[in-house]
């Protein structure tokens, strides 16, 4: 995975590399934050469904999809949906070729995003001409190229997102890029990981403060309005990174934002010593004027409830409904889904 702003950090960054391609990682020391754990009033979390999901969008009419992702070419990426009643229908799949003795899988498709009309935009990369696009597959399942060679390399893009008036953006090595129908993509701003997109098209997203002599990295979440104006909301979400034993990494899997400008932040804590390794599991929320709340506190394991007394674990894709209800995929694993990965919902 490429990310210019910590290329520095590369050595520390190889466990979160075996994360599948569409993987959101950035990271920061976290500093001491105002913690505000909530666990009272109807806010719970519980689980939608079980699978090996690893990306997840919603459509206007409240339907979720979910990208299951088959490691070791055992067979095909496959797209689900369900429905607000829980049923679980086939959506569509990547290509496979049965062989003799092996399945020859053809595309490979990764990330996921749905625009307002209910069409659903995946990544298809072909195996054989090495050439990614992104497919469009409607409400009724029939499939088009939207865009044709976005890129040619199956774990260049990482995530997609669309906007109201059929805008894609995407990031990638080069920073965060837009490209309208029948365009060419450009990049709004280079050297970030994950962003997320609201529905009056501002992006949020973690972008470099500063890098001190000793190497760490201070980070920031900025929100960046359609003229370009960009807004710090929070710049406590990070006070430097140090890669030796003893420090506390964290890992920002991904963001996603509501419709009143409130952001999640699904993070790997992980500390490290010479003896041990323990991670934590935490999703903080950060309102629109930069109020940090920590909304799940971090112990693993997976349990529904209240925000007090649910348990989570890895955060791999994060979305928002209309309502304002958190959808994130996760897995018990600190890498692949497999077993023990879900849809969970947080219901506010």
């Amino acid at each position: 995975m490429k990310q210019k702003i910590l290329n520095l950090l590369v050595l520390v960054l190889l466990p979160a590399l075996f994360l599948a391609s569409c993987t959101k990682t950035l990271v920061t020391k976290k500093s001491a934050l105002a913690v505000n754990n909530i666990g009272t009033g109807d806010t719970a979390v519980s689980t939608v469904n079980t699978g090996l999901y690893q990306y997840i969008a919603t459509d206007k009419n409240g339907n979720i999809y979910g990208l299951t992702m088959h490691q070791a070419y055992t067979g095909a990426d496959t797209i689900y949906k369900i429905d607000a009643a829980g049923n679980k229908t086939f959506f569509y799949a990547s290509l496979q070729t049965p062989g003799t003795d092996t399945v020859v899988i053809q595309t490979q498709l990764s990330c996921l995003t749905a625009d307002s009309l209910g069409n659903v935009y995946t990544l298809s990369y072909n195996n054989a001409t090495k050439i990614q696009d992104v497919i469009k597959i409607s409400p009724a399942g029939s499939e088009s190229v939207f865009f044709s060679n976005i890129s040619q390399t199956l774990s260049d893009i990482q995530k997609i997102l669309i906007d109201n008036s059929g805008t894609l953006y995407y990031y990638n090595n080069e920073g965060i890029r837009k490209v309208a129908p029948g365009g060419t993509p450009t990049t709004i701003y280079s050297g970030v990981s994950t962003f997320a997109l609201d529905n009056a098209g501002n992006i949020y997203f973690f972008k470099t403060a500063s890098i001190a002599a000793n190497g760490n990295v201070s980070l920031e979440l900025v929100r960046m309005n359609p003229a370009g104006v960009v807004t710090v909301l929070d710049n406590n979400q990070g006070s430097g990174f140090l890669a030796q034993n003893g420090q506390l990494v964290n890992i920002i899997d991904d963001i996603a934002v509501d419709n009143h400008g409130n952001v999640f932040v699904g993070n790997l804590s992980q500390y490290v010593n010479a003896n041990s390794w323990t991670a934590k599991n935490i999703i903080y929320e950060i309102s629109r004027t930069g109020i940090v709340t920590t909304l799940l506190p971090g112990t693993n394991g997976h349990v529904d409830g209240s925000l007090a007394t649910a348990k989570i674990g890895r955060t791999i894709s994060m979305i928002t409904d209309g309502s304002g209800n958190l959808y994130f995929s996760e897995t018990a694993s600190n890498y692949f889904p497999g077993t023990g990965s879900y849809i969970r919902k947080v219901t506010f």
